[in-house]
């Protein structure tokens, strides 16, 4: 099986990507998605690379298991878990497609990841949401964190809402730089890419209407550490 474009760019990295990676803001982002994660028995994190944030985690969860398709990803994982003397979490090496295969017929009271649904297209997507919905436990919720928001990316992308850019383009450099993202864009949709090279950007009502199909209900929150992301929030009607 050929690899993904997102597969090939993680394959190797040895760390999440964050903003900053920093522990400080790497414990300050996890408080923010423990707050809607709230507490529970058991968490599956799909997508848990190196473990930033799946260790503050273990912290609300008894019962962890983390999942990762990148060797590198786990090896720092491996190591991260230990730094912080971790040892009750399991950790899989899967894709979105695979994982649920190793998991025995577990269910789990959260189902989550953070920054990954912009990896997977519109069907890929559905069919990752139907496949957790199987796996949760009554009462259970899919919370999927950092999502690409398309009506706030391309400004992001552009300068214009970057909160760390000291000001943004001029108005000249601007239609320029939009002109040329929006020529990218055609050509990487004609190629049968992602839209951005960052990956998909699911509009909400996207998720919404997956949910509705499935009998889910969705709520969404803005990122409060990423201006151009937001979090779906999935439970049963």
């Amino acid at each position: 099986m050929s690899m993904l474009p997102w597969q090939g760019y993680w394959n190797k990295r040895n760390n999440g990507g964050h903003r900053r990676q920093e522990e400080r803001f790497l414990q300050k982002e996890a408080r923010e998605k423990l707050f809607h994660l709230e507490h529970g028995r058991s968490l599956l994190d799909f997508g848990c690379g190196s473990a930033d944030l799946l260790v503050y985690y273990t912290q609300n969860f008894s019962d962890v298991v983390g999942v990762d398709f990148s060797t590198s990803m786990l090896a720092s994982a491996e190591r991260r878990l230990e730094k912080f003397g971790v040892s009750d979490v399991t950790l899989i090496e899967a894709d979105d497609r695979t994982m649920w295969e190793h998991l025995d017929g577990d269910t789990f009271d959260r189902i989550t990841s953070a920054g990954v649904i912009q990896c997977l297209d519109q069907d890929r997507l559905e069919n990752f949401i139907i496949q957790a919905q199987d796996r949760l436990s009554p009462e259970g919720s899919i919370v999927l964190f950092d999502g690409l928001d398309p009506r706030i990316y391309p400004l992001f992308h552009l300068g214009v809402i970057n909160r760390e850019a000291r000001r943004g383009p001029g108005t000249a450099i601007l239609a320029w730089k939009y002109s040329a993202m929006k020529a990218e864009m055609i050509r990487r949709t004609l190629r049968g890419l992602s839209e951005y090279t960052v990956g998909y950007a699911h509009h909400p009502q996207t998720i919404q209407e997956i949910a509705k199909r499935n009998g889910l209900s969705a709520e969404f929150v803005s990122s409060m550490y990423y201006e151009y992301r937001y979090h779906a929030i999935l439970k049963g009607l």
